[in-house]
């Protein structure tokens, strides 16, 4: 009996020690990821912030960082499903739907950018990413006239 307390014991202890040192692993391959990101290496960026999820971090941050690892590197749609996710976080959802927006450009989803700066646009809660918004609300203005100009203009020749 003083056996199987003494085993019980130490495979509590056991287990706390190794869920610590999953955790210290997955914190180191965050700050690889953010280290990695900085430095412009987006795809070991993605590597790490990868790890790190897969070994059970599950953080704001870390989904920030690896939508945005995503975008980098052209995975539109991976980012997109992490940037929506994002939307719940109210910290967050400006940030994420500026986010979209960019991706919505990438993808020429013109309305749907247009969905997503106005978003921004009308929160008013981020004055650096309202402006951004707004630029690229002006850009997209901007974009649709020369198109409309180069359609309307080659329709009259033959």
């Amino acid at each position: 009996m003083k056996h199987q307390a003494t085993l019980k014991a130490f495979l509590a202890a056991l287990a706390i020690f190794c869920s610590a040192e999953l955790m210290a692993s997955a914190e180191t391959d965050f700050e690889k990821g953010v280290a990695a990101f900085k430095a412009g290496e987006n795809e070991d960026a993605v590597s790490y912030f990868e790890s790190a999820m897969g070994q059970g971090m599950d953080t704001v941050a870390l989904r920030y960082n690896l939508a945005s690892s995503y975008y980098k590197v052209g995975r539109y749609e991976d980012a997109k499903e992490l940037f929506i996710d994002l939307l719940k976080t109210d910290a967050m959802r400006d940030l994420a739907e500026f986010n979209l927006g960019l991706i919505a450009i990438k993808q020429k989803r013109w309305s749907v950018a247009r969905e997503h700066f106005n978003a921004v646009v009308e929160s008013g809660r981020d004055e650096k990413l309202t402006g951004l918004s707004e630029q690229q609300l002006a850009k997209l203005t901007k974009d649709e006239s020369r198109l409309k100009v180069m359609l309307f203009g080659n329709v009259g020749y033959d």
